[in-house]
């Protein structure tokens, strides 16, 4: 991969001394902002420490990050990266509160932490605190990280709806913090990154004055790293400038040998279907992150139905046919799902899945899906909203067809052998001990009668 960076850091207007630290490793393309607390400079000592330890245990994963270099396919090495910046931020925790026990005047100090490593075409994010990592893409910004701020959670809860509602002196207290405990919880995330993306690592004292339609306007009309970064103190000075100021930029040239196009076509199905649209873009990148990829040629069955349902399918490309005892309900092309019914529940399948041409699917498996909900409360709530909005639009997609078949029912009541004469009395059936035991069979339903539906649950 090739990068091009810059950081900048400033100690603001109001503060006498700065506290944040930042890393920049070129060989490694490591980049770690860290903004320190605690009081008689105890705040500059735990960001420096943080920002050293994550440096030392990322470098001693060299040779991992080199395989997966070469090998950007083996979900294993994948995992192992993320494994290692987790581990990076939760041995700097360790050593920042083993200091602060041995030495008084630096108790309660600690320091908040945002690392991005790159490698094998992706962007592997570790993250505590309020610092922020930004990505701007295609000329829109996401923010990748959340905040563990107390702000953050009450303007999630909803007890106050701006920061403008909270004193500024309680503005930057964080709800985890890096070496505040000799544990702390880390979130990590990867994505596939594209030639043109840029991330921003910076800390609160930035991200507190500007905001993401200020950062996108920025990031986009400066393309030299440096003077955007520049610009983004000036700003944050200008508009007040009450804490330390830090920003690294990095502009991704290059992914070696990533498939681009592959990449930019599972983010835009992600993007595109139901069941993922009211989702973040960080929380898409994770979904995707649980994907697995399958294809399968013309005539191939995906399932069938009475199978066990354990996974939901994603149709990046071709065609899919839904059959019921080789009625066809539905077809499905590119950028549609089937089969998150087994994601909720463990019931059978329902009908058959067919490949009509040679197709292309994201796999979920529910274990996955249950996992990545354990571990998100928020965005358990948010994916599980998204579901009932797609499952009540099949449903009254469900309803509307039920009625027009209604109502031909009721209009061909009065013809002879209409389907209203299979329901008469006199026309049940009786076993040899004379007791009715059914309608007997009607005969075969003509053509057309029940119109395609656009779309099924499975």
């Amino acid at each position: 991969m090739d990068l091009t960076f810059a950081a900048r850091t400033d100690v603001g207007r109001e503060r006498e001394r700065n506290e944040d630290n930042f890393l920049v490793d070129r060989k490694l393309r490591l980049f770690v902002v860290c903004d320190g607390m605690g009081g008689h400079a105890a705040g500059a000592v735990a960001s420096a420490l943080a920002v050293n330890t994550i440096h030392e245990v990322v470098q001693a994963g060299g040779a991992l990050i080199q395989s997966y270099d070469e090998d950007p396919r083996s979900e294993s090495r994948r995992r192992d990266l993320l494994s290692l910046m987790e581990h990076a931020i939760a041995r700097a925790s360790y050593k920042i509160h083993e200091r602060a026990t041995e030495n008084p005047h630096e108790r309660g100090m600690g320091t908040t932490a945002t690392a991005v490593l790159f490698a094998g075409g992706r962007a592997f994010v570790s993250h505590v605190g309020d610092s922020r990592c930004y990505l701007l893409r295609d000329e829109a910004i996401h923010q990748m990280t959340e905040d563990h701020s107390l702000l953050a959670d009450m303007l999630k809860s909803g007890r106050i709806k701006s920061v403008h509602e909270v004193d500024r002196r309680f503005r930057n207290a964080v709800t985890r913090g890096v070496g505040l405990h000799g544990t702390v919880e880390i979130d990590t995330l990867d994505l596939a990154v594209l030639p043109g993306d840029r991330l921003l690592l910076c800390s609160d004292g930035l991200s507190g004055y500007a905001g993401a339609r200020t950062l996108r306007q920025i990031l986009t009309s400066e393309p030299d790293e440096t003077r955007a970064c520049d610009a983004l103190i000036e700003f944050s000075n200008d508009a007040g400038g009450s804490d330390n100021i830090t920003a690294i930029l990095a502009t991704v040239q290059t992914v070696g040998h990533a498939d681009v196009n592959r990449t930019r076509l599972l983010f835009e199905t992600v993007q595109a279907i139901t069941l993922f649209r009211y989702l973040s873009f960080a929380e898409q990148a994770r979904m995707l992150n649980i994907c697995r990829d399958e294809e399968f040629k013309a005539g191939d069955v995906i399932f069938r139905r009475g199978d066990p349902g354990e996974t939901a399918h994603i149709l990046v490309s071709g065609r899919v046919q839904v059959q019921v005892d080789g009625v066809v309900i539905t077809d499905l092309l590119a950028g549609r799902h089937f089969g998150e019914m087994a994601l909720i529940d463990q019931s059978p399948r329902s009908a058959d899945a067919l490949a009509i041409e040679d197709v292309w699917v994201l796999t979920i498996h529910r274990t996955s899906f249950h996992e990545i909900l354990r571990k998100n409360p928020r965005f358990a709530v948010r994916l599980l909203w998204s579901f009932v909005r797609s499952l009540t639009s099949r449903l009254r997609s469900t309803t509307t067809e039920l009625t027009v078949l209604k109502a031909m029912y009721l209009a061909a009541a009065d013809d002879p052998g209409s389907p209203s004469e299979w329901l008469q009395a006199d026309e049940l059936q009786e076993d040899p001990g004379g007791l009715p035991t059914g309608p007997r069979q009607p005969p075969p339903l003509p053509p057309g009668l029940f119109p395609r539906r656009t779309s099924t649950p499975i």
